[in-house]
């Protein structure tokens, strides 16, 4: 289970599938945060705006995208496991349990 409530996300405007799984997630780049859709490979980079992504998935071989936020070309992202971590422009989408 993620860090994210699903039902709550997606109201909001994010658009996963029935198996989407979120969880928040800090960019090596520039330490922002973002809601990581495992199910799906998307990027949610934006809390006012769920609906605003970007996909992870990508031709083999490819040059990567840029972050979304800072638009550093060598980025990754970690998982956040507590939810006490979690950034509060990100909190409204956090599951109570």
């Amino acid at each position: 289970m993620g860090t994210v409530d699903k039902y709550v996300f997606e109201k909001r405007g994010a658009s996963g599938c029935s198996n989407s799984d979120y969880h928040i997630a800090v960019l090596t780049c520039c330490g922002r945060q973002v809601v990581e859709d495992h199910e799906l490979s998307d990027l949610y980079f934006d809390p006012t705006d769920p609906s605003r992504k970007v996909s992870l998935l990508g031709p083999p071989d490819a040059p990567a995208d840029p972050c979304p936020l800072c638009r550093a070309t060598d980025w990754d992202f970690v998982p956040v496991d507590r939810i006490e971590d979690v950034a509060a422009e990100w909190r409204w989408a956090c599951s109570s349990t």
